[in-house]
């Protein structure tokens, strides 16, 4: 069922099932066009990438720069002076019997984590670690949670690319009783390996409205803003735990931020606790 409202005022709600279809997670793997989607997933475990936690990003349009040092620079060729950190997360997620991979960009993964990406990586800084590929232990946090999800389903790479989050309970609960009787003892399992998206930042803009129903929105981008990440130089991801993270109410220190072991194909410094 596509939902949409006409008129300029939309609310938050509306917005987010404005131009899309909802349907659960099974429909939506099986979908052979791009499609946008509203759905509702349990967040299973962050998935490692060779591009990292994090990227920086262009400050006057949505891709991602090259570079470690500024100026940096866009596919578009824009000049970046400043660091731009953003979050992209790969994430697994499920209903029922069904997973799937959703990428998770800067808002969502801010929202969920309550913490700017920008000030994770200065933590990590302060404690030595300077690399996208060591993931904070505390990006684990984001397993276990039930999202109402706007998503851009992408058959060719067998992934969605998250629009927008809510965790409202109501919404959630509408959702779902649009979805087929029985829908998740139905589903089967889907096996969706395969090549990694095209780096799409649907961060960058901002919104100025209230979220009045903790709907948490971005952008969705054309295919010209994507930037391949075979481009850039990458270095071999480090191995993740396959199973689900709880906070923890320690102080931060090197064991906690990165939680797990680094690539085999470096050696991280840690400074001496005083």
């Amino acid at each position: 069922m596509t939902q949409s409202s006409g008129g300029s005022q939309l609310t938050p709600e509306q917005k987010f099932y404005q131009n899309a279809e909802v349907m659960p997670l099974r429909k939506m793997v099986q979908l052979s066009e791009e499609t946008k989607c509203i759905t509702v997933v349990k967040t299973i475990k962050v998935k490692s990438n060779k591009g990292g936690w994090y990227y920086f990003a262009c400050y006057k349009c949505p891709r991602q720069v090259i570079g470690y040092t500024p100026p940096f620079k866009c596919g578009g060729g824009h000049p970046t002076e400043t660091e731009i950190i953003r979050y992209k997360l790969d994430v697994e997620v499920g209903n029922g019997n069904v997973k799937a991979n959703f990428v998770f960009w800067d808002r969502e993964c801010a929202h969920l984590l309550d913490k700017p990406a920008a000030n994770l990586r200065a933590d990590m800084i302060r404690v030595g670690i300077n690399d996208p590929l060591d993931y904070p232990q505390c990006i684990d946090d984001i397993a276990g949670k039930t999202l109402a999800v706007k998503v851009k389903w992408q058959p060719d790479w067998k992934s969605g690319s998250v629009i927008a989050i809510s965790q409202n309970d109501n919404l959630i609960s509408e959702i779902r009783s649009q979805f087929p009787p029985d829908e998740d003892s139905n589903s089967q399992i889907s096996s969706l390996k395969g090549q990694e998206p095209l780096l799409e930042d649907i961060t960058a803009a901002e919104s100025n409205e209230t979220d009045v129903i903790g709907v948490c929105p971005t952008i969705s981008l054309s295919g010209t803003d994507e930037i391949d990440p075979d481009n850039l130089e990458m270095k071999t991801p480090p191995k993740r735990k396959d199973k689900e993270m709880t906070s923890s109410s320690q102080q931060p220190d090197v064991e906690e931020l990165i939680g797990e072991k680094m690539s085999s194909t470096k050696q991280m410094k840690i400074p001496k606790k005083e």
